[in-house]
């Protein structure tokens, strides 16, 4: 039976099987021959041989892959007692070429002869994985680790973990290796086995995690100040994990006033994490401040939104000066419309003139409007008042005047506009406004119901506001405000307006001439008027003709002239203003 064959110089023995002599004949002998292979790399020596006990020989055939057979020189074989030895240095020329041997005892006129030995021309074994840096898997998906593995014979594949958290084995292929229902335990090192009759060999493949086993991004830490100071930095500081390392974007409600400083990243032995901060800057608008962070990579993204009050000292009040005297100010001090998330709790009032300090108050705020006044004053000299609210945080920016200073104008009240009512409209003009140094550019005219409904805002640049398309003989609730470059004033304290009576027509007037210089006027409305008529202008016509004397008597009636004069004397007051009508004399016709 044969030897086994070793790597590199590859030796094999061939041994027949000893007959017995008493062998009837040759073809028997020649039916325990075996043929066999033998494989080798490119420049191994291949050593053949042939033995057996009680013999020699030195004749050796070889048989091309075509099938041709031809003998070998003698120079390559060396013959011994117990047999001989072909050595044969192996190329691509010998690949499938066919070698045997011929023995002959030297006991008994006997001959030997093997099976024949093929040569094979073997490959390396070698193995190439490509790299995967953009392929993910999640958790219980297929991974597949994608390797080329070649060489000849085919060789086996085997697989064994070498680090990190023992888990099962993936299954190896000529193709890679394949992981059923990955897990993060899949990290590690695996060392892969290629072996053959040829050779045997290890390559080291790492499977790492964020390149072959991917992780959505969860978050892992945020710090929020409770609250954000207006005009200073506040930092949010966000951290998140995954596989492939998530990238993190912000959005904020007051995206012009953030500042994204540039992320960290790092890896533990089992992911990857990224630190990113946000940077905001509140103003004294700023009642709340919302923003979103989100974190994203190749398998999913993540996003969370919060919000946050904004705290800081207030903003400046509005004062008004309500009035100015030789030795006082009279300030209403109203409330600045944002008090920075707290409640002002004072005021701080300091008086300087010449841009010395003389005076510093701290007023307790009464309500939306404080009222104080600033004695002690001296005649004919400018003052300049600085007024700054107060919260727990602190006190905010001055609202700065002085008593040369404009501002915004002084308040309106009912006794500054002259009213013209109608039975449909109202019309207000405003007399001279005090405008604190800045010219009345808007007058203002908000009409309300009975039932305080807003019905009306309008405005107008001119000094005389009307508002039509009103109901007649309806109360309505009136303020007035008005404005400048500098703001509006103080709205008005409420009035009540009556829109008047639409009795009377507003048509032509129709005079009749009744004798005596007495005009019969009948208005579009059917009411009869008696007029002494003075001229011949007016409503009346002097070329009117004279009434019958039963149309007189009819006119007349059971009540008598008198009752007509106080008829037609009480319409036309009411009439006059409408028609214009010149005075009337009335006399009995």
């Amino acid at each position: 039976m044969r030897s086994p064959r070793k790597l590199g110089s590859a030796i094999v023995t061939i041994a027949f099987l000893a007959l017995s002599k008493g062998a009837s004949s040759r073809e028997k002998d020649l039916a325990a021959n075996v043929d066999d292979s033998v494989w080798a790399l490119n420049g191994d020596t291949v050593v053949l041989n042939c033995s057996h006990p009680d013999t020699i020989g030195d004749v050796w055939s070889q048989r091309a892959p075509d099938g041709t057979v031809s003998s070998v020189s003698p120079a390559a074989v060396q013959a011994f007692v117990g047999g001989s030895m072909l050595t044969l240095s192996m190329s691509p020329s010998l690949n499938g070429t066919s070698y045997r041997c011929v023995l002959t005892d030297l006991n008994v006129n006997r001959l030997f002869e093997s099976g024949w030995i093929t040569v094979l021309l073997g490959d390396a074994i070698n193995m190439t994985c490509a790299s995967q840096a953009t392929v993910c898997a999640t958790e219980t998906q297929t991974l597949m680790k994608r390797c080329t593995i070649s060489g000849l014979p085919t060789p086996i594949i085997t697989v064994q973990k070498m680090s990190g958290t023992p888990s099962s084995l993936p299954s190896a292929s000529l193709s890679g290796l394949t992981f059923s229902a990955v897990t993060l335990e899949d990290r590690g090192v695996y060392t892969v086995t290629g072996k053959n009759i040829l050779e045997e060999k290890r390559f080291n493949v790492s499977v790492q995690l964020g390149v072959d086993i991917c992780v959505a991004p969860m978050m892992v830490n945020i710090s929020i100040p409770d609250t954000i100071g207006c005009l200073n930095l506040a930092l949010i500081n966000y951290t998140a994990k995954g596989l492939p390392a998530p990238n993190i974007t912000w959005n904020s409600s007051v995206a012009k006033r953030t500042v994204v400083h540039a992320p960290k990243k790092y890896s533990t032995g089992i992911t990857s994490f990224v630190e990113s901060t946000l940077g905001i800057t509140a103003q004294r608008e700023d009642n709340q401040i919302s923003f979103c962070v989100t974190a994203e990579n190749s398998v999913a993204s993540t996003s969370q939104c919060y919000s946050r009050n904004v705290t800081c000292s207030p903003g400046a009040p509005f004062v008004q000066v309500v009035n100015i005297g030789d030795t006082s100010f009279n300030l209403n001090i109203i409330e600045p419309q944002f008090n920075g998330g707290n409640e002002v709790l004072s005021y701080n009032i300091s008086v300087s003139s010449s841009d010395t300090l003389m005076e510093t108050y701290n007023v307790p705020r009464t309500g939306k409007e404080t009222l104080y006044v600033v004695k002690g004053l001296s005649p004919n000299t400018s003052y300049t008042i600085s007024v700054t609210a107060v919260n727990d945080i602190g006190k905010g920016p001055p609202f700065i005047f002085s008593n040369e200073t404009a501002g915004r104008p002084g308040g309106v009240g009912e006794g500054d506009v002259v009213q013209e009512k109608g039975c449909k409209e109202l019309s207000f003009t405003f007399m001279e406004i005090d405008d604190n140094g800045g010219p009345i550019t808007n007058h203002r005219v908000l009409l309300y119901s009975e039932q305080d409904v807003l019905l009306r805002n309008e405005s107008s640049s001119s000094t005389t506001v009307t508002i039509d398309g009103l109901d007649p003989k309806t109360m309505y609730v009136v303020q007035l405000q008005v404005e400048n470059e500098y703001g509006e004033s103080v709205v008005s304290a409420a009035f009540i307006v009556i829109t008047s009576s639409c009795g009377l027509g507003t048509g032509p007037i129709v005079g009749i001439l009744l004798g005596s210089g007495v005009v019969l006027i009948a208005c579009c409305a059917g009411v009869i008027i008696i007029v002494k008529k003075k001229n011949s202008g007016g409503c009346g016509s002097s070329d009117s003709p004279s009434l019958k004397a039963d149309e007189k008597a009819d006119l007349r009636g059971g009540s008598g002239m008198n009752s007509i004069q106080m008829h037609a004397s009480r319409l036309y007051e009411e009439t006059k203003i409408r028609t214009k009508l010149p005075d009337a004399v009335y006399e009995d016709v």
